[in-house]
């Protein structure tokens, strides 16, 4: 068992590192400068079945949140968050999932296909502002060559 001066001065170090991360999270940005705050994963090596059967390719997801958007919190419990808060990354990956294995038109072009897949996650996660998807086909099937397709999409107006 600490004795009790150790137990204080622990204390003390504990509310000195809580005010110290509240206050640092809490401070607007400096004048004359704007933060945004994104995010980023990869999805890799899913297999799409795109163009080819068996096709696979690897999703380099990134996205900016709105302005104003409230943080989640320290939550080690994984409960749900509001729907003003940054949506959980995962959320997002497993719905891109999802709609790629469904995809209707297998034989769309590459640019079609993530338009397409970049306006579902546009309209499912209004706390996005932007999106940046990259996609990188190997080569496979009746094409020798490895391509990439790319698509950045912006929220426009209120």
């Amino acid at each position: 068992m600490r004795s009790r001066p150790t137990a204080v001065l622990l204390g003390i170090a504990l509310l000195i590192v809580l005010t110290a991360c509240g206050t640092a999270s809490a401070q607007a940005p400096a004048a004359g400068l704007h933060a945004q705050v994104g995010f980023g994963f990869e999805i890799v090596d899913l297999q799409t079945d795109h163009q080819f059967p068996g096709q696979r390719s690897t999703f380099h997801v990134s996205y900016v949140y709105r302005d104003g958007l409230q943080g989640a919190g320290f939550d080690p419990s994984g409960h749900a968050v509001p729907a003003d808060t940054y949506p959980y990354f995962q959320d997002i990956r497993d719905g891109m999932v999802a709609y790629v294995r469904s995809y209707p038109d297998k034989g769309d072009f590459y640019e079609v296909f993530l338009g397409n897949l970049a306006r579902d996650v546009m309209a499912r996660y209004p706390q996005l502002t932007s999106l940046d998807i990259r996609i990188d086909v190997p080569a496979f099937g009746g094409v020798p060559t490895a391509r990439t397709g790319s698509v950045h999409m912006t929220r426009t107006g209120g």
